[in-house]
């Protein structure tokens, strides 16, 4: 295994901050500050295992994106296979800007441009300027309890070299009070992939739905 003390590149305020997780969050301390690996009940995702690779011949293939600079820019690719949601890793990166990402995305989505990336709405800007370069992008919906439940709602796949996202999956909690009641809030640390993927299954979730019903309604 490997900590932070094995990276002479990390700054010191990232150092500090994963030191100053053992005072409120003891698995994820566990987890990013000494290497080992998690568990807590107050873990929000548990249904989730991992396989080697995605499925060969999707029904489906969608991504989600969190934009970041200093923290991460996150992009996952999800493909639907037999009903089920399969995730993997593509990008984990700081220090991108708009101009990089997108010759960033044109270069990992190579052959899929067609393809729906669901993205942050918070950043419309940031999207209208990647959608310009000829990528099929889109405001992503974005009620965090909501599409965390979504995301719960079914047993989804992780590739394992999806190592980041399998890190965030380790430590993302629900925040608790100081009774240590659980709270229907997520702990904001080392989400960016997790955001992003809630982003793509929930959005995509809720369009098939609507076409579902405007499919009878039709009829």
């Amino acid at each position: 295994k490997s900590t932070y003390k094995d990276n002479n590149f990390l700054q010191k305020n990232y150092i500090n901050t994963l030191l100053s997780l053992k005072n409120y969050d003891e698995n994820a301390y566990k987890v990013f500050a000494l290497g080992e690996w998690g568990a807590s009940e107050k873990i929000i995702y548990k249904n989730w295992s991992l396989v080697d690779k995605l499925p060969q011949n999707p029904n489906e293939i969608f991504y989600g994106l969190d934009f970041g600079f200093n923290n991460p820019t996150a992009l996952v690719q999800v493909a639907v296979y037999d009903g089920k949601f399969y995730a993997h890793e593509i990008l984990y990166q700081s220090g991108l800007t708009n101009t990089a990402l997108t010759e960033k995305l044109q270069t990992l989505l190579k052959g899929q441009e067609s393809k729906t990336i669901y993205a942050d709405a918070a950043e419309p800007n940031r999207i209208a300027e990647i959608a310009m370069a000829g990528l099929n992008i889109k405001p992503a919906q974005k009620n965090v309890l909501n599409g965390i439940m979504s995301v719960k709602s079914d047993n989804f796949f992780v590739t394992k070299s999806s190592t980041n996202l399998i890190k965030e999956l380790q430590t993302y909690s629900w925040k608790s009070d100081v009774n240590g009641n659980i709270l229907e809030e997520p702990v904001k640390f080392n989400d960016h992939l997790l955001d992003a993927l809630r982003y793509a299954i929930y959005t995509y979730k809720n369009e098939l739905s609507q076409s579902t019903v405007a499919d009878i309604n039709f009829i």
